[in-house]
């Protein structure tokens, strides 16, 4: 990480300068969001998996990660700060995201094996059909 990156995350890991970012990217310059309604999330993510008989892990870094209360629900936000083009970050936020999705999923996965209530699809899967992942970036059940 550059600099450059680090004096912008540390700037905007201000609860103030974070809300003010949010009101005028997403909203415009209109104030529907206040410091008090941002609560800082775990930026790191973990990837653990077999391969070859090797066990492998995976260590992604967000520069930042908020939830945002807004009007009745949250959204989660997550913000990478780039001083210069990096042409693949696209790759990066999705293998990020895509961790998240897993995390979750082997989250709920554990809970429902060691319950013994899932049958047919919902075993399979490891997670009932009712069940929502969130989305980190726009905080949408998938």
């Amino acid at each position: 990480m550059q600099e450059k990156d680090v004096v912008t995350i540390e700037y905007f890991e201000d609860p103030i300068r974070f809300a003010d970012l949010i009101n005028g990217f997403v909203f415009h310059g209109e104030q529907r969001v206040a410091p008090e309604d941002i609560t800082e999330l775990n930026r790191v993510i973990t990837k653990i998996w077999r391969k070859s008989g090797w066990l492998r892990a995976q260590m992604l870094i967000r520069d930042l990660a908020r939830q945002v209360r807004i009007r009745v629900g949250a959204v989660m936000i997550a913000v990478e700060n780039q001083s210069d083009i990096h042409y693949a970050m696209p790759i990066r936020i999705m293998n990020a995201d895509g961790a998240t999705y897993e995390a979750q999923w082997k989250k709920l996965k554990r809970k429902h094996r060691l319950e013994r209530r899932l049958k047919k699809g919902e075993f399979l899967s490891g997670i009932k059909k009712t069940e929502k992942l969130r989305s980190l970036g726009t905080g949408r059940k998938v």
